[in-house]
């Protein structure tokens, strides 16, 4: 019973692991591509600002 319990944990904690690193690899590239966006100049007015 303790195997499994201890496979199980680890099992467990290499998803969190993996969904951790998942998650700021997103978050680079999306503040990457935002950077692009504001760097990139604005061309005939495409970019309108959202109604919200």
């Amino acid at each position: 019973m303790g195997m499994l319990l201890k496979s199980l944990a680890w099992t467990v904690a290499l998803a969190v692991v993996k969904g951790v690193v998942e998650y700021a690899l997103d978050r680079r590239a999306d503040a990457r591509a935002a950077e692009r966006r504001a760097s990139e100049p604005v061309s005939g007015g495409k970019r309108t600002p959202r109604k919200g």
